[in-house]
């Protein structure tokens, strides 16, 4: 059994074990959508979390995710930027990526201008964040 089936192994465990837990939702659901397989699986589990703590920018970002990974990128960004907006009393990092998961969102979507808007807000409150590669020629000096 390699790393990726035991970690999956111990996230359904909680989840099974706590299947109100919007924690335990939200973390299999983003385990599951990383690897970009399952995502409908994926999906259900992500909307148990949003539904279970609506407020939460953990939560909003995973649904974003779920939803960007499955190319429904308009209906992604609206989590994404409620969880960007929702996201001031998380970790500097952690609104960087979800920051950043929006920027990618909206650049797959052919929308460049709302991509600059958000690099544009978060270089400003983040001066020395660093960016993927791919994003770069659209944040400010890029």
């Amino acid at each position: 059994m390699g790393n990726r089936d035991r970690a999956e192994g111990l996230y359904r465990r909680a989840f099974s074990n706590e299947p109100l837990s919007p924690r335990a939702s939200n973390n299999l659901a983003y385990f599951l959508a990383e690897s970009g397989e399952r995502l409908e699986e994926a999906e259900s589990l992500a909307l148990r979390a949003v539904m279970l703590e609506p407020g939460s920018p953990a939560s909003l970002d995973t649904m974003g995710f779920v939803l960007c990974q499955q190319g429904r990128y308009d209906e992604a960004a609206v989590y994404l930027e409620r969880a960007r907006t929702r996201s001031g009393g998380l970790a500097p990092e952690h609104q960087q990526e979800i920051a950043i998961r929006l920027a990618d969102c909206y650049l797959k979507d052919e929308q460049p201008n709302l991509t600059r808007q958000v690099l544009r807000d978060v270089k400003r409150k983040f001066p020395k964040m660093e960016l993927p590669d791919s994003l770069i020629p659209y944040a400010p000096g890029g």
